[in-house]
């Protein structure tokens, strides 16, 4: 049985198209058997937050040298971070404004990528995932 992730981005709530889009996917997934658990984070219930100076300092820094009020400032990014790697799938439901993705979204995806833990570079320059 497989873990999913439910990521919903729209505040538009049971009017929206694409939580309705990504609702009906998790629902197919656990008819059919596939699904043991479903996380659902809805984005806009709990609005990641922006990203600050302090923040930011904090996300450029090597897991090992983040201190009490870095994992603080960190505490909503570890979570998203275990919801991710605990998740066999993710189903990501985001309606496009101005071309783009839903705010919240981005803001989560801001929270997500962290180097040293999402991502790093080789010895000889390479980016590594």
């Amino acid at each position: 049985m497989k873990n999913v992730l439910h990521i919903i981005s729209s505040a538009r709530g049971s009017l929206s198209y694409s939580r309705g889009l990504s609702t009906a996917i998790i629902e197919r997934l656990v008819n059919k058997g596939f699904v043991g658990k479903v996380v659902e984070r809805d984005l806009t219930k709990e609005f990641p937050l922006f990203l600050d100076d302090k923040m930011i300092w904090e996300f450029y820094k090597l897991p090992e040298a983040i201190n009490g009020e870095g994992n603080l400032l960190l505490k909503y990014s570890y979570t998203i971070y275990d919801e991710i790697n605990n998740a066999d799938i993710i189903v990501i439901g985001t309606p496009m404004h101005n071309l783009g993705i839903s705010a919240p979204l981005k803001a989560w995806i801001d929270q997500l990528v962290r180097f040293g833990i999402t991502y790093g570079y080789t010895d000889n320059g390479m980016l590594r995932l």
